[in-house]
């Protein structure tokens, strides 16, 4: 009596473990799928950042030769034709404060500077000699006035610079990018091979393997939200797409600023 009525109860028992087993090799199954489904998405990440960090490059490089171009012009220009500025405009040092007044009044005594024909009246170093940045009026320095590559060599990967044709755009866009604290994060760590940033707000989110990338790709001249990575390319694509999950990434600046 007892053996019969414990039969069934114990088949009902014996089926809930086998199902219980069969959703779990079925969840087993579909995790690894996941997971090589993540690994695959990540490989195609990182070519496709490998891709666009050679156009990039290829970009970088034309915009260098045009600026060695110009300062060629610059420098078989006679003397005499280089415009006298009525007070001497140097580049802002990395610990000053940009205020609107002084923004103003340099970008007035910046117009005499201009060459004609020029079209780059003012330059950002992002990343330049032990850390230095800033905003310059001259590629070479002329008349007291600091050019941009007293702190900027084309050499160095890890150099950043962009000319801009407005002395305005110029100093919202670096002042952007030091009010975010980008040149204090990156003067905390010595460029490296295997450095990582995670992007969470700027123009293009995303995880950068090296800070010209970041720079140039992810926050596209200005300010954001970057956090140094320690580890692996997939635990840095992990780590953000947690945060993304979280609601912590966030697109801004959503189109290219023409320069």
């Amino acid at each position: 009596m007892d053996s019969t009525s414990a039969s069934p109860s114990r088949t009902k028992r014996l089926q809930a473990i086998y199902d219980g087993l069969k959703e779990g090799q079925a969840l087993t199954k579909t995790q690894k799928v996941l997971y090589s489904q993540e690994l695959q998405r990540q490989e195609v990440q990182e070519r496709l950042d490998h891709l666009t960090q050679q156009v990039d490059s290829q970009i970088e490089d034309i915009n260098r030769r045009l600026v060695n171009v110009k300062m060629s012009v610059d420098t078989l220009k006679e003397p005499n034709t280089v415009p006298i500025l009525s007070k001497p405009v140097s580049a802002i040092p990395a610990s000053s404060t940009i205020d609107q007044a002084s923004t103003q009044d340099e970008a007035t005594n910046v117009e005499n500077l201009v060459l004609p024909g020029s079209r780059s009246p003012a330059y950002v170093v992002y990343a330049g000699r032990n850390n230095q940045h800033g905003v310059f009026y001259a590629w070479k320095t002329v008349n007291g006035v600091q050019g941009a590559n007293t702190i900027y060599d084309h050499n160095d990967h890890n150099h950043v610079i962009r000319s801009f044709s407005s002395c305005q755009l110029a100093h919202q866009f670096y002042q952007e990018f030091v009010d975010a604290g980008i040149p204090k994060l990156l003067a905390e760590h010595q460029p490296s091979k295997d450095e990582l940033f995670l992007i969470l707000e700027g123009v293009q989110p995303m995880v950068c393997k090296n800070r010209k990338s970041m720079i140039m790709d992810a926050l596209q001249f200005r300010g954001g939200v970057v956090r140094k990575y320690s580890g692996t390319v997939e635990g840095a694509w992990t780590e953000f797409n947690k945060l993304k999950s979280a609601g912590s990434m966030r697109k801004i600046h959503s189109h290219r600023a023409m320069f």
